[in-house]
């Protein structure tokens, strides 16, 4: 495996990294107001979807692109590409999904003025969980248009 590959994902785990420290620090250190294990266990319903969709294998043929020196036919380098745009498309969908409900919450809850602001931030936490993984499964699609 050549350091070449390994070097598009460093850097995104680098700039991940970076990202929640900067919102720890916004936060006044608070590591809690970040995380939302909920919103992270929604997101990855995406998974069962890829493979509903038939991209499942694609997806992993992607990777393999990306962290292996895999030969791969043109169709399947085709399947891999729109394996990822999917992805993508289906993050994004579940992101806006769920901050929607979870402003149709906050929208409910109004009575109690003081907890508005963490509220809100809370809602909007599935579209920065997205943004992050975009970055992971751009590097991949950028891989896998390389070796066409």
């Amino acid at each position: 495996m050549k350091k070449s590959h390994f070097l598009p994902i460093f850097l995104s785990i680098i700039f991940t990294f970076l990202l929640i420290w900067m919102m720890i620090v916004v936060n006044g250190g608070n590591l809690v107001a970040v995380l939302d294990l909920p919103t992270i266990a929604g997101i990855f319903i995406c998974v069962p979807l890829l493979w509903a969709s038939g991209y499942g294998k694609d997806f992993l043929n992607a990777l393999k692109i990306t962290f292996c020196d895999s030969n791969f036919d043109e169709k399947e380098l085709v399947r891999s590409e729109k394996s990822c745009l999917f992805l993508l498309k289906v993050l994004w969908i579940e992101s806006l999904l769920f901050t929607l409900v979870s402003f149709l919450g906050v929208f409910n809850n109004l009575d109690d003025k003081s907890s508005f602001g963490a509220n809100v931030a809370l809602t909007l936490l599935p579209i920065f969980y997205v943004l992050i993984l975009s970055f992971f499964i751009l590097v991949i699609k950028s891989r896998v248009e390389r070796k066409k």
